[in-house]
């Protein structure tokens, strides 16, 4: 529909350039509510548009940007949250989502800031009659990854935990980085699974014995909520994303050492990991974002 252009580093995932074609767009289409999903070109050029007609919009922030930017490309932190904010700025509110990254956000000085929160799909998570993965070794414990595979996801840490043999990591995603981790830790009880379809992934989290969030840098991690309503534990660091998605000692463990947090995961209740999981629901998700969404024709100035 509009040019687009690989991302370097990242040539999976495509920008969109609408430039000029975007207003003929939402013209023809002629919506009640504008919502902005992303700060990338598509986003820009929506915003423009809407600012240019004197419309109400909502937007919401889901990617850690500033980090990311300094992590993959080394853009200075203070340049990308200095635009970020100028792009949230004039919205009616701003869903995010978690009490973490609204505090981030606080901080740096964003306005009108509303928890969003996620939710699993309970037709696909779990699967009761799904057939389980088997394990390479069966007297191992499966710790599972499922997402991007790219080097800002610290997917290295999990994998040297396989150089302790009570371990089998299972890595299930594509991306950038997984040649190069499949080239230092095939041999070495690793498998990796590439891209799965995402109604096919119940039965990975329900095969593996606790699913190991290795991130220090998402701002949720839907595949955490994935699995607890599956009944798998999480084991992640206590960082911004598991300190809001995961119930310490309920149903996962946080822990600084990701193995020590591995080991205490191992030891909590199917039962409660699958109840607190299915707290999460998309009900809850479609209501408040319906809740928050404001009309294009409101005043501009009455809504601030």
């Amino acid at each position: 529909m509009f040019m687009s252009l690989n991302l370097p580093g990242y040539n999976e995932i495509d920008l969109s350039f609408p430039i000029n074609s975007i207003g003929k767009k939402l013209s023809s289409i002629d919506p009640t509510y504008f919502h902005i999903a992303t700060e990338g070109p598509m986003g820009i050029a929506a915003r423009r548009w809407i600012k240019k007609n004197g419309y109400a919009f909502t937007t919401s922030y889901h990617t850690n940007l500033p980090e990311y930017s300094k992590m993959l490309y080394k853009i200075p932190e203070s340049w990308i949250w200095k635009y970020v904010r100028w792009f949230h700025s004039p919205s009616h509110q701003v869903l995010v989502p978690t009490p973490t990254v609204i505090n981030t956000l606080d901080s740096k000085g964003f306005q009108n800031l509303k928890l969003w929160s996620r939710g699993i799909d309970p037709s696909l998570f779990p699967q009761p009659n799904a057939d389980l993965i088997s394990k390479n070794n069966l007297e191992a414990k499966a710790l599972l990854y499922v997402g991007r595979v790219s080097k800002e996801k610290n997917i290295e840490t999990l994998c040297q935990l396989s150089k302790n043999s009570d371990f089998e990591v299972w890595i299930v995603g594509d991306g950038p980085y997984k040649s190069t981790l499949e080239k230092k830790y095939s041999s070495s009880g690793v498998r990796f699974f590439g891209a799965i379809k995402h109604d096919k992934l119940a039965p990975y989290f329900q095969s593996a014995d606790v699913f190991v969030f290795p991130s220090k840098t998402d701002t949720f991690g839907i595949v955490m909520i994935e699995s607890m309503a599956c009944g798998t534990p999480v084991a992640a660091y206590p960082v911004q994303g598991p300190i809001d998605v995961v119930k310490h000692r309920v149903s996962g463990f946080l822990d600084e050492d990701l193995e020590i947090a591995v080991l205490e995961a191992l030891k909590l209740s199917t039962e409660s990991v699958e109840s607190y999981g299915r707290n999460f629901t998309w009900e809850k998700c479609a209501e408040t974002f319906i809740e928050t969404l404001v009309p294009k024709e409101i005043n501009l100035e009455d809504a601030q």
